[in-house]
């Protein structure tokens, strides 16, 4: 479902702002060597998803009542 993420941009050395990778579904981002040294590991979500994991996150890895993850993870 590559075709349904946004674009990404980056903020250039004066200020401006550019398009990080402009081809879409063939993007280096998507498609190409995965080496990722950033907290998201490459991980792409819904907003609505990354709330609920925010959540939960939140509820020391309680959602809806339902234990997803360990506090000390969470920790």
């Amino acid at each position: 479902m590559a075709e349904r993420l946004t674009t990404n941009y980056t903020r250039t050395a004066d200020g401006q702002f550019k398009v990080e990778d402009p081809d879409r579904v063939a993007s280096k981002l998507i498609s190409g060597p995965q080496v990722f040294y950033s907290a998201s590991g490459g991980l792409y979500s819904t907003l609505r998803d990354y709330v609920k994991f925010c959540v939960m996150v939140m509820n020391n890895g309680v959602y809806k009542n339902v234990q997803i993850a360990k506090p000390e993870t969470i920790a």
